[in-house]
């Protein structure tokens, strides 16, 4: 074999490894929904920042962004472990790491473990209240929502909507500060969370139903999630009133906030007239995302 065959062989096993790394750090990515995590690192650092009133410290900033990231992501990973049989069964899910056999289901629990304690011992490092917020959204997200209700009632998103709440409380407590302002974010964060899921499970109802998943649209139909999605906006859209009177949001945070919900409104309304609940619900779906980002940026600024 001459020198550049050689070469060129070593060449291509280095690709083979690198290719095969990048597969794992890939599916890892996936395992921790990495979009979801860093929505929730949005939440609680951007609470944390408007509380602080934008001077924050920088070594808690950094402790408090990887407590979130890491806590998140390990619990996000447990719940991938915990659902790995029905994930496996439904066609929106079965080609995650788990049931696509690209990690190995207690690999996968072991590392996501790791990094949610370690992630845990940061936040108890910064302080109890912090540590306290992290582990309730743990034990809400893993064991009482997955583990316990998930699979027996379609009302299990409303009582754990909580667990979406956890880091306002988390950034709350880091600043120091936890009052009647944090209530109401984190019940407007809460109604975030079921019309997030809900605006999304009605694409997929037919694949909750074959994995005996009782979420709201496979039991009760896509016009009735439908209706309970107009509501949850409605009360939101209250909800924003209430802390626009109350001080704790500017005219144009309520403006911006107004207007994206009363379209999400006139979307439901249009979804109920045309009988077209896929479509409507997807775009409600995006636009609820963007309430969310429009949202804290506006909060956070006092625009």
């Amino acid at each position: 074999m001459s020198s550049k065959d050689r070469l060129e062989k070593t060449l291509s096993i280095e690709r083979s490894g690198l290719y095969t790394y990048l597969n794992i750090f890939r599916s890892y990515i996936e395992l921790f929904k990495i979009r979801q995590t860093l929505a929730s690192v949005f939440i609680g650092v951007m609470t944390y920042l408007k509380y602080i009133n934008l001077t924050p410290d920088l070594y808690s900033l950094i402790l408090f962004s990887s407590a979130l990231f890491l806590v998140t992501a390990g619990a996000t990973g447990v719940n991938m472990f915990l659902d790995a049989d029905i994930d496996s069964i439904m066609i929106r899910t079965r080609n995650r790491p788990i049931p696509s056999g690209r990690i190995e289901r207690y690999r996968a629990f072991i590392t996501s473990l790791l990094i949610m304690i370690l992630g845990l011992y940061i936040s108890y490092v910064l302080n109890i209240y912090v540590f306290i917020s992290a582990f309730l959204g743990v034990l809400i997200f893993d064991i009482l929502y997955t583990l316990i209700l998930k699979r027996r009632t379609p009302w299990s998103v409303v009582i754990c909507s909580s667990a979406g709440a956890m880091p306002v409380i988390a950034g709350s407590s880091l600043s120091g500060r936890i009052d009647i302002e944090v209530l109401y974010l984190s019940m407007m964060i809460s109604l975030w969370s079921l019309i997030h899921i809900w605006t999304t499970s009605i694409r997929w109802a037919d694949d909750y139903r074959n994995a005996h998943i009782p979420m709201l649209p496979a039991v009760y139909g896509a016009e009735k999630s439908i209706e309970t999605i107009f509501v949850a906006v409605s009360i939101l859209y209250i909800l924003n009133i209430l802390m626009y009177i109350k001080g704790f949001l500017s005219v144009m945070t309520l403006i911006f906030s107004s207007i994206i919900l009363l379209i999400m409104i006139i979307l439901g309304i249009k979804s109920l007239v045309s009988k077209k609940y896929e479509k409507y619900s997807y775009i409600m779906f995006k636009i609820n995302t963007l309430y969310l980002i429009i949202f804290f940026i506006f909060y956070l600024l006092n625009l």
